[in-house]
């Protein structure tokens, strides 16, 4: 049996607002051409997994969609969130589900919302990762990123030592996680070369992670057990949204990665992209910093270095406006500079604190 992977289809790209709604959260929803982030990494990976090893972790409210948009994934292979929990609590539930099937199982865990080239660079270090776990079955693997440059908005892992090649690749310990670093730390990590991008693209044995589970989430891991003893039979369902409704969320990060020393890095080469806000998204779709992205009906006099997004029903014309972000749907309207735009989810915060969840 082969490596699984499982695409984490849940999270709600508040910074993408308002075309990232909690009806239809950012990756479900169409944002660099007519394919969704969830759509492109499926596609990605059929290439190297065949299509019974591929999972998706996914909440119930957005199941409907996923399943529309994934037609070729089995439906045993939905591990289906009865409410949100965070990543801890929906890594556990597609480990026990996957578990249950084969219990030494590799899982690669991966994320829904970023954009990448260079796929065979993609799929070798996915390979040597598996390889890796392979030799040090109890350890978690890590795939890190060269960073391109000194992003302030991204997680990083420093190298450890050394510990050998897997085909003429090396693979390190990890030194420690650094989070969202300040923009002269985030430099200091380009020019040292010791530190690479975080992507959250984990490798693990499932019984070394219910291991983990064990060690530092015991609560979690009493009740990822008792529905794991539930699967195949006919309470199911309902233990599995009794269970789970107990469970406290907290992110894999916090919840089981900062708190295990014996983990491994294997550096990627391939271009990376986290697709959070809407500088993200222009940047995936123009490199030149000063061209202007548009996508919709627009005229603009003196206008560069936005990205501009409506309809071709509404003409949207600009004078004078220079790295501004404008985003226009049929309820709402977002503008700001595209220095501000991870900023854009205290808009969310600030509707949902004046109950106008018509706009969320």
């Amino acid at each position: 049996m082969g490596m699984k992977a499982v695409i984490m289809a849940g999270g709600g790209g508040t910074r993408l607002w308002p075309v990232s709604r909690v009806s239809s959260p950012k990756q479900v929803t169409p944002f660099t051409d007519h394919e969704t982030l969830l759509e492109k990494t499926y596609s990605r990976l059929e290439g190297y997994f065949d299509p019974n090893d591929i999972w998706v972790a996914v909440g119930v409210d957005h199941l409907s969609q996923v399943r529309k948009q994934l037609p070729s994934v089995p439906r045993a292979n939905y591990s289906v969130e009865p409410e949100r929990k965070d990543t801890a609590a929906a890594i556990g539930l597609a480990a026990v589900r996957i578990s249950a099937r084969e219990p030494d199982a590799v899982i690669v865990t991966i994320n829904s919302d970023a954009y990448l080239r260079n796929r065979q660079a993609y799929f070798r270090a996915i390979k040597v990762a598996e390889k890796a776990i392979r030799y040090y079955p109890d350890h978690t693997v890590l795939i890190g990123v060269k960073p391109a440059y000194p992003e302030t908005g991204y997680g990083y892992i420093r190298l450890g030592s050394e510990l050998r090649r897997i085909d003429r690749m090396p693979i390190y310990r990890v030194g420690r996680f650094v989070e969202k670093p300040s923009p002269a730390r985030a430099k200091r990590f380009i020019r040292d070369g010791r530190h690479l991008w975080n992507p959250a693209l984990f490798v693990w044995r499932v019984d070394h992670l219910m291991h983990l589970f064990a060690a530092h989430l015991p609560h979690t891991y009493r009740i990822l057990r008792r529905i794991h003893n539930s699967i195949g039979t006919k309470r199911e369902s309902s233990e599995i949204k009794l269970e789970y409704a107990k469970i406290r969320p907290i992110s894999i990060d916090y919840g089981i990665l900062e708190k295990t020393r014996q983990m491994i890095v294997v550096p990627g080469t391939f271009d990376w992209v986290d697709v959070g806000h809407w500088r993200t998204v222009q940047d995936v779709l123009s490199p030149r910093p000063n061209e202007n992205v548009v996508d919709g009906m627009h005229i603009g006099i003196d206008t560069t270095g936005s990205f501009i997004r409506g309809s071709v029903n509404k003409l949207i014309a600009t004078v004078g406006i220079h790295d501004i972000i404008i985003v226009d749907t049929e309820d709402a309207l977002l503008v700001c500079p595209r220095e501000r735009a991870q900023d854009v989810r205290q808009i969310v915060e600030e509707l949902r604190r004046r109950k106008m969840t018509q706009y969320l």
